[in-house]
């Protein structure tokens, strides 16, 4: 059993496996220094923090959405740099330090989880909308608040490092593991796929599909908090004029890692695959001097480009299987 879904998980998720080896290759070419135990810490720490936001919308995204929507949060950029708000006002305003600090943010993220949730689920907000004026709230309230006061110890280690290793990046594949557990060893994680798939299926078997997706949007606002407290441990004081670029590529590097909207299946290796190539995609671009724009110009055209090869991976896979079908028979 557990072969056959490794199996099934690596085919989902093999061209976006690939697109990183060639990634990487191309940079030990072209730029061998970024392979550096100082540059690589860099990069491994924004592949961490964005590994950690893109677990959440992968549970959102393979979920789906209400009857007529997809499953989508396009809130979590804002909520990180709130999360840096909130916990700098836990701290500088309520004199908070330590567990409590981290525990009363993550707890502020089941809240914004919930209300994304329950407002797309039982209200019938298509969850794009529901989510979207949720980040336009949070971020009004971000630049009213403004940052209060720099992160204390328990919140600094967080985006620290531990033997040269980014503490995200730890975070994130302690996180993808878990994620991993529950998502094929869990009764959670049977009725999450069923009614990814089928949800009329779903509802049959007698799974609360509503409180299904609900859950999933709680688990995205949670590791956008927690993504959030690491960004703020590493930044220490960032500045207010925050550029979310966690969101749109946390839905990209979903994608990318082969995980369809209501698909009924899901890759966490491609999750990872798909946060390890922005990080490092975003690094080359760099290397070449090319300004914010271009990047993101450029990310945006390989994106398609790879969904457009992942598209026809799919293609080709299923003609190979009809192929061999009849042969069998034949035989």
């Amino acid at each position: 059993m557990l072969k056959e879904q490794f199996k099934e998980e690596l085919n989902i998720s093999l061209p976006a496996l690939f697109a990183l080896i060639v990634l990487l290759i191309v940079l030990g070419i072209t730029r061998p220094e970024i392979f550096s135990v100082s540059r690589l810490s860099g990069v491994l720490m924004y592949c961490g923090i964005l590994g950690i936001v893109t677990i959440g919308q992968f549970f959102v995204i393979i979920a789906g959405g209400t009857a007529k929507s997809i499953g989508l949060d396009v809130s979590i950029g804002n909520l990180m740099f709130f999360t840096v708000i909130f916990a700098g006002a836990l701290i500088k305003l309520a004199g908070l330090q330590g567990l409590p600090v981290i525990l009363l943010t993550l707890l502020m993220g089941i809240c914004v989880g919930i209300i994304n949730g329950a407002l797309s689920v039982y209200v019938k907000i298509p969850p794009f909308i529901t989510t979207a004026g949720m980040s336009m709230f949070l971020y009004g309230v971000t630049l009213g608040w403004g940052v209060q006061s720099g992160p204390d110890q328990a919140v600094k280690s967080l985006g620290g490092f531990l033997f040269n290793v980014p503490v995200p990046f730890i975070l994130f594949l302690i996180l993808l593991g878990f994620s991993e557990f529950i998502l094929r060893r869990s009764v959670y994680g049977f009725k999450l796929l069923l009614k990814s798939s089928n949800v009329e299926a779903a509802r049959l078997s007698g799974i609360n599909v509503e409180r299904i997706t609900l859950t999933t949007y709680v688990t995205c606002s949670l590791m956008a908090v927690i993504a959030g407290l690491c960004y703020y441990g590493n930044t220490g004081f960032p500045s207010m004029r925050f550029s979310d670029i966690y969101t749109l590529e946390s839905i990209a590097a979903v994608l990318i890692g082969g995980n369809l909207f209501e698909s009924g299946k899901g890759s966490l290796l491609g999750v990872f695959a798909g946060a390890l190539f922005f990080g490092f995609l975003s690094v080359l671009l760099q290397s070449f001097g090319i300004p914010d724009a271009g990047r993101k110009i450029l990310s945006g055209i390989i994106l398609v480009l790879l969904m457009l090869v992942f598209s026809r991976y799919a293609a080709i896979q299923g003609r190979v299987r009809k192929m061999l079908a009849q042969l069998s028979r034949s035989h």
